[in-house]
This record gives C-alpha cells, structure tokens and sequence, in this order.
C-alpha cells in the first residue's frame, strides 16, 4: 500500500493499524499444486524438463494467487498477505532469508501476524557468497541412491539421530524466530505437518503451536484425495488449501480469536517474495 492510501485507510478506520498476515514455509506455503491444467499437461509435474519457462512462471504465479497464505489473509480480514514460502527450503533457510529481507523492516504501522509452516526437518541451508542454499536430504530408510550430491550423503551419513538431531535443530531455530517476533511486537503461531515429530517437542513450550498435521493430513489424503491432491506432484490443489486455510481458521478461532479482524475491509493485495534460488546444488 502507497503510504497516501495507507493515511486514507488509517483515517477512515478510526486509527486502525493495516493487517498484514506473513507466512513462512515450503512448498506447502508456496501454493505447489495450483496447476491450471487447461495449458498444463495434466500428467506432468512443474519439474519435468522439456516445459516452457514461460508456463513454469505462469503456473508458480497460480501456486503464490491460490494457496492456503491468500484464502486465510481473507478468512482473517487481514489486508495483506506476504507469502515468504519456498518449494524445497529448510527450516535454516526459511529464518535466514526472513532475517535477510525484514531485519530492518519497520513493522510498526502493521498489525502483524506471522504463521510458519515448518519444513521437514532433514534439510539444511547454507550460504554461498551472498545466496542462500537450500540442501536435500533424503528421508530416514531412504534410499542411498536417492541422496542428491556429496554434501547430504555426508550429512546423513554423520548425524547421530536422523530424527532427534534435526528436530533439535529445528527447535533451535524457532526459538530464534519466537525472540525475534517477541521483540517486534509481531504475533506468531507455527504448524508442524509431519506427526513422527510430535514426541520431541512434548516437552518444548508451546504457546505458539497451531497443530501438527495428524487430522488434517488424514481429510486431505484419505478422505477424498481425488478432489484435495493433485497427482502429478503430489501436493493440495486449489481445493486442499482451502482445507488448510480452513483448519488454520478454525484453530486460530478457537485459541487466538483476538488475531482475527472483524472489521469491514475496504481493499485485500498480497506478495510473494520467496527465495528464487534452486536448491538442488551440484556439488
């Protein structure tokens, strides 16, 4: 928003601070999914080679328009949306390219609420020069073939408990992002889909927590998958992140009812700025 339309705005709603809902995340938060099939093969994933940048780039602006981040900016009443997520990023990765980007961001004019969707835990980040790499790592069982270079064969070969570590790890880090968004006035709230995490953070404070994804994986994938996935990569369509914003809804409904904003919205625009780097690094 121009800052004359924001003194507009501000005017008009008695001094109200504008709503900006920041979200953080995957693939999962990048909207992967979102095909428009009538000039994408139905049959093929956003991957594949041999498909033209220029509908790769339509169809990642169809994942930022479509995702869970926009349904639940306007199930909010929230007028912005800041959709941070990155296909194939790590939970290191999320938190550097936020801090990256928004260290010195004035937030003081927003009502701000931060959502992370924490990432699987087995990928870790690092920096090249002045980009941030997200690595790959193959799930526990995996495998060896399916390790993508030397780096996170090493990685998985070294750590002690390919489980508790990286959990640890990612623990680490959200507490890191609860300081930060402490210190900022920003609220936050954060969301684990993966339920094999759930015993290492029993004992971790959680204030914050919006849910770990035993129910909703269980509507999306088991209920009616032909109606909430796509299967040519795996991930919600349009419908499954409706879902989603739907139980994220909900749970904010039912716990942090203050966040949302009853007041009549005279405009919703929204943003993405995910980290446009490959993680797949040849090494």
């Amino acid at each position: 928003m121009t800052d004359l339309k924001f003194i507009i705005w501000n005017f008009k709603n008695g001094g109200m601070k504008d709503k900006l809902l920041i979200t953080l995340g995957c693939s999962y938060t990048e909207g992967h999914g979102c095909y428009d099939f009538s000039i994408f093969p139905i049959d093929k994933n956003i991957y594949d080679g041999g498909i033209d940048v220029n509908i790769l780039n339509y169809q990642k602006n169809k994942f930022h328009e479509l995702g869970w981040p926009n349904k639940l900016g306007k199930k909010l009443g929230y007028n912005k949306v800041l959709n941070l997520g990155f296909g194939g990023s790590s939970t290191s990765g999320n938190l550097k390219w936020f801090i990256q980007k928004y260290n010195d961001f004035d937030f003081s004019k927003y009502d701000v609420l931060l959502i992370w969707w924490l990432p699987i835990t087995y990928r870790f980040s690092f920096y090249n020069r002045d980009l941030i790499y997200n690595i790959q790592t193959p799930i526990k069982n995996s495998d060896p073939a399916d390790y993508l270079n030397e780096l996170s064969k090493s990685y998985f070969k070294f750590i002690g408990d390919i489980d508790g570590d990286t959990i640890r790890e990612q623990i680490f880090y959200l507490k890191l992002m609860i300081n930060f968004c402490e210190l900022k006035n920003i609220n936050f709230l954060w969301y684990n889909h993966d339920s094999y995490t759930k015993k290492y953070f029993k004992n971790y404070p959680m204030k914050y927590w919006i849910g770990v994804g035993d129910e909703l994986n269980n509507e999306l994938y088991q209920v009616n998958p032909n109606y909430y996935i796509n299967k040519s990569c795996g991930h919600p369509n349009e419908n499954g992140y409706e879902i989603i914003s739907n139980y994220f809804y909900n749970s904010i409904k039912l716990n942090n009812k203050h966040l949302i904003n009853d007041s009549n919205l005279n405009y919703f625009e929204w943003e993405w700025d995910g980290e446009p780097q490959d993680y797949n690094l040849e090494l």
